[in-house]
């Protein structure tokens, strides 16, 4: 479904440790590691001023994909991903591909994971597993050595980047290779755009935001 802006945060929280895969299928290992990505951006805008991914002020498709590599790159040097020759790296693309520019919210991660691997605080554990912090630590003002070292092997390629052709590959040998993760931005890029054309058409039909206010209450469709 389409993004809207996140709940306001709630009241402070616990993030359990990360208890591991916990026997899940090699498939929904790989949804719970990106649902935990969409949930923790989520909740990274509404409860911390680190906005990134889609929320990022200024999103595009390809920063989006960027952001997401970060997240996987991370998840193997934390060791979430403790063996990523043995992940499935086409299937976990392919669902990023699906998933990351929309909203996933803690109710969406409820309805889903309720009853496995430790439901919505499953989630939040596996996203602090993998960037080293919960989410009301700002990790880019105080980024932990394995963020520091693969933010500078991305250096200019983590953002305003068209295409990964003239990446070096060493950069995406641990996470599948190049040709999944320029799929993923091809992705990226036209959801997004796809997104911004929409805001585009809603701001040129409505002259007020009680106007779109009332059309959204009658269930029109934008």
């Amino acid at each position: 479904h389409a993004r809207a802006a996140p709940a306001a945060p709630g009241p402070a929280r616990e993030t359990p440790a990360w208890g591991g895969w916990g026997g899940l299928t090699a498939t929904q290992r790989v949804e719970l590691l990106v649902d935990a990505y969409c949930l923790r951006v989520d909740e990274d805008f509404a409860e911390s001023p680190a906005a990134h991914g889609i929320w990022n002020p200024f999103p595009t498709g390809q920063d989006t994909a960027a952001d997401f590599l970060l997240f996987a790159k991370l998840a193997v040097a934390n060791g979430v991903v403790a063996d990523p020759a043995d992940w499935d790296w086409a299937q976990c693309l392919t669902y990023a591909g699906q998933s990351i520019c929309f909203s996933f919210e803690a109710s969406d991660g409820q309805e889903k994971w309720d009853g496995q691997a430790g439901g919505v605080h499953g989630l939040r554990a596996t996203a602090t597993a993998v960037y080293g912090n919960p989410v009301d630590q700002n990790a880019t003002t105080s980024p932990s050595a394995a963020r520091t070292r693969i933010v500078a092997e991305l250096g200019e390629h983590l953002s305003g980047r068209q295409t990964w052709d003239d990446a070096p590959d060493a950069l995406f040998a641990d996470v599948g290779g190049r040709a999944g993760w320029q799929d993923l931005m091809t992705a990226c890029c036209g959801l997004v755009a796809a997104l911004q054309q929409k805001r585009a058409n809603i701001a040129d039909k409505y002259d007020s935001i009680d106007a779109l206010k009332a059309d959204l209450a009658k269930g029109v469709d934008l």
